[in-house]
């Protein structure tokens, strides 16, 4: 057995086929609804799919997996060794628990299988209109060896990714942007949701950017801000306990100009983390760089002036700082 946090990936016996088979409905409902045809999700032939998972359970040359979380089953995770490779057949989890890393523990256990057996690569297969697990294998390291689009039928798309089994972990860690003496600023990844949550959730800190945000909207601003390419926003460390205490804003603002920002816990306020890292970003950047922020937020108008950032446009709810390369 295999545990990553609350979720655990439990070998699959005999018994286990039909719990697959009817996860396997669920999720697909959940995933593939106008994807697949109707018939393929509604009208779904539970005998047969147990019989195709029994006889893999069956064959050594496949590892199928449960994942349970708290007793409950919430995905499986089946892969086979074909000599040359680590083939990924299935990945699915039910929805409320996608972007938690359990993913990334199933690359790990296939990275540890073939290292085992001296295989150098994963190959897996993706439907191209299942856009999360497009990221979630990019992430990882995934590159694109076949296309297959544009069938009248979508269920027969299919996009298809190698991976270098060296390079698995590696992908998986999130890059750093830079680090100065206090702090670490990086990507972000699916597991930080929590941390961000404590810090976006906060009214006060939230009080001049918008108003606070929800678990499930923290979990989606990280899917669409901090997982793009390129990112938008970067996790903040502070270096001496691994905590995550915020973001910065870092991206394109205008041809030739960068966006820079900060959003911090509470707690972290008032000992110059904002002005570390802009004076970092500052360095960092070869392009002219704005800070935008409400009239009403005179700490970060003293820290853009302190940083000789110049005023270059205000009105009512906006003021745009500019400093120039």
């Amino acid at each position: 057995m295999e545990t990553q946090g609350k979720a655990e990936f439990i070998i699959a016996e005999a018994k286990d086929a039909a719990v697959i088979g009817a996860l396997r409905q669920q999720i697909w409902r959940a995933t593939y609804r106008g994807v697949y045809p109707d018939e393929v999700i509604d009208v779904f032939d539970f005998e047969k799919h147990r019989q195709r998972d029994l006889a893999k359970i069956a064959d050594p040359a496949f590892c199928v997996y449960l994942i349970r979380s708290s007793e409950e089953n919430i995905g499986y995770f089946i892969f086979q060794n074909t000599g040359s490779s680590v083939a990924l057949h299935s990945l699915y989890m039910l929805p409320a628990y996608q972007h938690r890393g359990i993913g990334k523990r199933a690359f790990y256990i296939m990275e540890e299988y073939g290292r085992e057996r001296e295989i150098r690569q994963i190959t897996c297969s993706c439907n191209p209109h299942n856009e999360n697990a497009l990221c979630f294998y990019r992430r990882m390291g995934g590159v694109v060896t076949h296309t297959d689009i544009g069938n009248e039928n979508k269920q027969e798309d299919e996009v298809r990714f190698s991976f270098d089994i060296e390079g698995v972990r590696e992908a998986a860690q999130p890059r750093m942007l830079f680090e100065t003496d206090r702090l670490l600023v990086r990507r972000f990844r699916e597991e930080d949701a929590a941390a961000l949550f404590a810090v976006l959730s906060d009214p006060e800190v939230m009080k001049y950017i918008e108003p606070p945000f929800s678990m499930a909207r923290t979990e989606a601003f990280i899917r669409q801000a901090g997982l793009c390419e390129p990112p938008l926003v970067y996790a903040v460390v502070w270096k001496a306990t691994g905590a995550l205490i915020g973001q910065m804003i870092w991206h394109d603002w205008d041809e030739g100009v960068k966006e820079l920002g900060w959003i911090l816990r509470r707690d972290y306020w008032g000992r110059g983390i904002a002005t570390e890292l802009s004076a970092a970003a500052i360095e960092k950047s070869e392009r002219s760089i704005v800070i935008e922020c409400s009239p009403a937020q005179t700490a970060t108008r003293r820290i853009a002036e302190r940083l000789g950032f110049r005023l270059a446009e205000e009105n009512e709810e906006l003021l745009v700082y500019m400093k120039e390369k």
